[in-house]
């Protein structure tokens, strides 16, 4: 029960702001909650751009884990790499740097736009992303920064002080992920699973049984009770009152 993708008033103003970061070569932070789908839009965005190879390079640095460390010599050794592959690799750090501004100096010259990216920033400690400030600080005498840096994070951890911070904040632009409107839950899962709701009364009284079983109107969550509705053999796509009113039977909605 895999959703299709749907673009929402909060996932069109990201996609904005990243194309805006993109364009300048800046360092934005996409921010949301738990399971307002920023994964999700994160491999969309990835995808998209990896799909123009001549236009962009696209650095993936994948999602960041808190049982292991990236280090900014581990991003400059993928930045070279996905750049300029055919090109060695110093060993030596200040080697890679000097290497590094020579393939981006290079690349801007062909028209190519670099594009960093990572998933799950909230776990970065503030030195690193302090490292990762001064490697985007590489210029050339055309650009003060030659490749933009794209992360996506939950609103809490480590990052978020760093992102307040004059150090990390001033140089960095957010642009958070919300999670949709109450009234907006209905056309997000028949766009999303093509669910359709009985005609009538009945099927007003199964939208309202469904919203009420929602305490959270993020993707994840909403995600997590329509899988109830497909548990039901009987489910063909259709949501009946008598439908919601089995796989949710604590919930009683009166009608007129």
């Amino acid at each position: 029960m895999n959703p299709t993708f749907v673009d929402t008033h909060y996932t069109n103003r990201v996609v904005k702001s990243v194309r805006e970061a993109v364009n300048s070569n800046d360092w934005l932070a996409v921010i949301g909650q738990v399971g307002a789908g920023k994964t999700t839009l994160f491999e969309k965005l990835k995808h998209f751009y990896k799909d123009y190879p001549a236009k962009f390079v696209v650095v993936d640095l994948q999602r960041s884990f808190e049982t292991f460390t990236i280090s900014v010599n581990f991003i400059i050794k993928r930045m070279i790499e996905e750049i300029a592959p055919d090109v060695h690799v110093p060993g030596n750090a200040h080697a890679k740097l000097a290497t590094l501004k020579e393939i981006l100096i290079e690349a801007r010259s062909k028209g190519k736009k670099i594009i960093v990216m990572l998933d799950e920033a909230q776990v970065l400690k503030n030195g690193l992303l302090r490292d990762i400030k001064k490697v985007h600080e590489i210029s050339s005498p055309k650009e003060s920064h030659l490749f933009s840096i794209i992360m996506f994070g939950k609103n809490d951890g480590a990052w978020i002080k760093s992102l307040k911070g004059n150090e990390i904040g001033l140089r960095v632009r957010t642009s958070f992920l919300e999670t949709l409107k109450k009234t907006e839950v209905i056309d997000f899962t028949e766009r999303a699973w093509e669910l359709r709701w009985e005609s009538g009364q009945n099927g007003e009284k199964a939208k309202q049984i469904f919203l009420k079983n929602i305490g959270d109107f993020s993707p994840l969550y909403i995600k997590e009770q329509v899988s109830k509705l497909y548990r039901d053999e009987t489910f063909k796509g259709v949501v009946t009152y008598q439908l919601a009113c089995s796989v949710f039977p604590q919930t009683i909605v009166t009608g007129k």
